[in-house]
């Protein structure tokens, strides 16, 4: 057996062959076609062989079919090429060998006039290579070299079908898609149903894709995730994108609206997405001083995503600080070959509005490419007075050279959301789930009057307005075959405010003096001089913000089995933040109206770099080393106004050096085992060191004489293993990974004060998680259908460490605190448990979906209270598409989607008053749905 493709270097050797034509229709063989070429293998320097055709000998009368082999080429194996015409069989593959004579007996399912057929299909499936997912919405283009050409978009299952007529030429089918590498292929018609797979696109002169800082399935050590663009399809359609991702293992999300829209949150590992690094194509996109990330910004930004990694543990070291929790790294999908113009809409409960206009250029000649999508999100929210309104847009235009590609791009956008950052006690949700604290909601904020009992205002402006435009150059430079520049400068703004009724609150705190006044106290028409110092009032707090940066990294081929990388990050930021009291039910003559109380500047500075370097051994082995250092330099700025004094000017720094090693092992094709050791260190949110708006608050810093609140360090230590497996049952893949993760001076979250309207954070001086992570695939298992699922099951436990926790108010109504010691506690909001399982099923070109989670019980304190508890829940999602692909208008995709289908009633977050001990619960929406519909042209 010799393989006539993979032959010597630079040979040349004479084929000789027969060629028996069988049609099974009419079960003739039909030996007078018996021919014998003399064909040339040349092979070029690298054995790549290429079969020439010489004259015809004579024929024997009969072939020697007893010193035959029998078969059809595996064109899903390796390219073949296949011709037959004038009686002439051209065919690279595998043939038995006897004596001088390559003898081929080729089964073809029609040939000549004898054998002309009726159309058949050629069908199969597009799945990315390295997480087995389907490839939805690429091009297939084929032609038969006979005039005979047409073109397919797969569906979101990555299923394609052509209907051909000529049943004896090969079809010459190419695949492209934004974010994998086009993929040429032959095949020849059956009945056959073909899975191709295509590569991701990391070449930078194939697509234009953001590589660094992604794992690779089999080569890098650790655990993550991927969203393709297939299943963003499926999963995605007006949501914020935390309620999207909170399907991957130890992933939870949740919406302070309590629908799917409006300042939702992810956690992962039960790490708060403060704690959780996120990028767009390498560019930081984590609040500087906050660490937040604020997905309403920018809202319909998935519109624009094809692929999200999400990582666990320790985030990949590229710019910006490592994750703590896990990491966010999205790619957009802005250099799509295919040209198109789309409409979306989607319509559903709580009057909750898709509307996204979108459009791609294609190649124009072979330079250039323009993206564009402008979208509007409307809701009225679960809760009361919860609804947003929201639009962004984003633009884009790239320029291909030969060893270049230049990215310009702009995106953003502007959200108006009404207050809703309040959670509900006990017997409000008792009462009404859907209840908000709000100047809104006067039956649960209170009725507010004026001195002789009328209603002095009826206010209806409580609010959070914000916008945040990007403006992104990314260039990628192949300097050569092995050295690769790239570079991102970017620029970000923000601007914006919320505003919100206070109740009775002292004047002390907005720089307002007590003023003398004649009052009527009791109503009885005596006026007495009394002295006012409190008042209901509405407050704005304003914020600007600008933040500019440099991110260059340079990709080298050390060799053909080593790969290095390094980058810089240089990034400045700065922040304008002042107050004004727009009204108030009592005033000095002396305030002059939007009377300015506090005002504040931040500054933050990062400096750092990395560097990873990954060798292979022998092809079985993995070694990935990396090490980042990052300078962070952090100031305030306080005026000195009113009760602030002191008017704080301080600076702090901190220095973190961050190593990785890991190790990956293929055992097999099939098996793949890692293990990892990383550790992080990040520096405390801004207002963990100083609450600017509050006279009283100062510094936590030691050269305010106060305990500092460090800077916290974790260490990670992650191992697992990965197996797939493909059989007559279908495609098996499987995931298992254990964690630990061990912390000096985690900062966790204590509480919420009402009196402040803070979140409350300390350091623990030591703290562990722990966990163990499985996830899985079966795809094609049953026709059309594919399983996944995940279920994580893990602690976090704190060390010795005591805290004051309110259990009562005395007689005055302050609050009576008690020292409590939790070592050995569970952490707050940290679930034991959390289960997915996704079922889908394809039929034609319909698309079934039902995902089921469930999250464990989760206490609110670090004391184990039972009455201060997230109760277990369990919710049941499904989503219906239906796509309609024609050549005239390009398509039509129709979906409808239910969430929470057997109506749950529970509360995914909640946090507690460390004033009064009181948990407040963040309810969310029952069963709900949403349908809507793309058409593209």
């Amino acid at each position: 057996m010799i393989n006539l493709c993979q032959v010597p270097a630079n040979n040349e050797t004479i084929i000789k062959a027969w060629i028996v034509l069988y049609s099974p229709k009419t079960d003739l063989t039909i030996s007078k076609s018996i021919v014998i070429l003399n064909t040339y293998v040349l092979t070029d320097n690298a054995g790549k062989g290429w079969l020439r055709k010489k004259q015809p000998e004579n024929i024997p009368s009969t072939p020697d079919l007893d010193n035959t082999s029998v078969g059809i080429a595996d064109y899903g194996y390796f390219k073949s090429s296949l011709l037959l015409a004038g009686g002439f069989f051209y065919f690279c593959g595998e043939v038995m060998h006897n004596k001088q004579w390559f003898v081929v007996l080729a089964v073809l399912l029609a040939i000549t006039s004898i054998t002309l057929a009726s159309n058949i299909s050629i069908s199969g499936q597009l799945i990315d290579s390295d997480t087995g997912n389907p490839v939805g919405d690429a091009t297939i283009r084929y032609h038969n070299g006979a005039g005979e050409n047409s073109y397919r978009t797969s569906n979101m299952a990555g299923i394609f079908e052509f209907e051909v007529s000529d049943q004896v030429r090969v079809y010459m089918f190419e695949v492209s898609h934004v974010a994998y590498q086009t993929l040429t292929v032959e095949i020849l018609p059956t009945n056959m149903f073909h899975t191709i797979k295509l590569h991701p696109a990391t070449s930078i002169l194939s697509e234009v894709v953001v590589s660094s800082g992604r794992g690779i399935v089999g080569q890098s050590p650790g655990a993550f995730s991927n969203l393709s663009s297939t299943k963003l399809d499926l999963l995605y359609s007006s949501q914020d994108p935390p309620m999207v991702v909170s399907e991957i293992p130890g992933a939870t999300s949740y919406s302070m609206s309590g629908s799917d829209v409006g300042a939702a949150e992810i956690r992962i590992r039960g790490f708060g997405q403060d704690r959780i690094s996120a990028n767009v194509n390498g560019v930081p996109i984590n609040d500087p001083e906050d660490h937040n990330i604020y997905w309403q910004n920018t809202p319909d930004f998935l519109s624009n995503t094809y692929d999200i990694q999400i990582e666990r543990g320790v985030s990949s070291f590229t710019a910006g600080p490592a994750g703590i929790g896990g990491g966010l790294n999205l790619l957009t999908s802005d250099a799509g070959s295919k040209r198109e113009f789309a409409i979306s809409m989607q319509s559903g409960s709580y009057d909750t509005q898709r509307r996204t206009l979108s459009f791609r250029s294609g190649i124009i000649d072979e330079k250039y490419n323009f993206t564009g999508r402008f979208s509007r999100v409307t809701s009225d929210g679960y809760r009361d007075h919860t609804s947003s309104d929201m639009w962004s847009y984003f633009l884009a235009a790239t320029r291909f050279d030969a060893n270049m590609i230049t990215r310009v791009q702009l995106y953003g956008g502007q959200q108006e959301m009404d207050a809703y950052w309040w959670g509900l006690d006990k017997d409000l949700l008792a009462e009404n789930r859907r209840a908000n604290f709000s100047a809104k909601n006067k039956d649960y904020m209170g009725e507010y009057y004026g001195d002789w009992g009328e209603r002095t205002i009826d206010y209806d402006g409580e609010r959070d307005f914000f916008e945040q435009p990007h403006y992104m150059i990314h260039n990628q430079w192949r300097i050569n075959s092995s050295v690769e520049l790239d570079q991102s400068v970017f620029l970000i703004q923000g601007s914006g405010f919320y505003e919100e009724w206070k109740v009775n609150r002292k004047f002390a705190e907005y720089n307002i003096a007590p003023f003398e006044a004649l009052r009527d106290e009791n109503g009885d028409g005596n006026y007495e001089q009394v002295t006012i110092s409190r008042s209901d009032l509405i407050r704005r707090k304003y914020v600007e913000k600008d933040q500019i940066g440099w991110l260059p990294t340079v990709k080298a081929e050390i060799s053909s089995d080593t790969d290095m990388e390094l980058g810089f990050e240089i990034r400045k930021f700065e922040s304008d933040h002042w107050g004004k009291v727009m009204w108030a039910a009592a005033l000095p003559e002396s305030i002059e109206p939007q009377h300015e109380w506090y005002h504040w500047y931040g500054d933050k500075n990062y400096f750092g770099g990395y560097g990873n370097l990954t060798h292979d051994f022998n092809n079985k082995l993995t070694l990935n080393a990396g090490l980042q250092i990052r300078q962070v330099e952090f100031s305030v700025d306080q005026r000195i106004m009113g009760a602030f004094v002191d008017g704080y000017n301080y600076n702090v720094d901190w220095t973190f050096v961050n190593p990785r090693l890991g190790l990956s092992y293929q055992l097999d094709p099939s098996t793949s085992f890692y293990f990892s050791f990383a550790g992080a260190g990040r520096e405390p949110m801004d207002d963990q060191i100083l609450d600017p708006d509050n006279p009283k608050d100062k510094p936590k810093l030691s050269q305010f004489g106060l305990e500092e609140v460090n800077a916290e360090q974790m260490w990670d230590f992650e191992i697992g293993t990965r197996h797939n497996h493909q059989g007559s049952y279908g495609d098996l893949s499987m995931g298992i990974n254990a964690y630990g993760m061990f912390f000096t001076d985690e900062i966790i979250q204590i509480g919420f004060s009402s009196e402040h309207d803070t979140e409350v954070f300390d350091n623990v001086p030591s703290s562990t998680h722990i966990g163990l992570e499985l996830d899985g695939k079966w795809l094609n298992g049953l026709p059309g259908l594919t399983l996944s699922g995940n279920i994580s099951y893990g602690r976090a436990i704190i060390g010795d460490y005591q805290v004051d926790y309110a259990v009562g108010v005395d007689e005055y109504w302050d609050p009576i605190y008690e020292t409590v010691n939790v070592k050995g506690n569970r952490m707050a909001l940290f679930p034991d448990l959390i289960a997915n399982l996704r079922a889908t099923y394809i039929i034609g070109n319909g698309t079934i979906s039902f995902n089921i989670q469930h999250v464990g019980k989760q206490y609110m304190d670090n004391r184990e209270d039972e009455n201060a508890v997230l109760n277990a829940y369990t919710v049941l999602d499904g989503t219906l598409i239906f796509q309609i692909n024609s050549s005239t208008y390009g398509g039509l995709d129709l979906e409808i989607r239910g969430m929470n289908i057997i109506d749950t009633e529970y509360e995914p977050f909640g946090i507690v008053d460390v004033e009064y001990g009181t948990p407040y619960y963040v309810p969310a929406a029952g069963r709900r749905y949403l349908a809507g519909f793309k058409l593209k042209f």
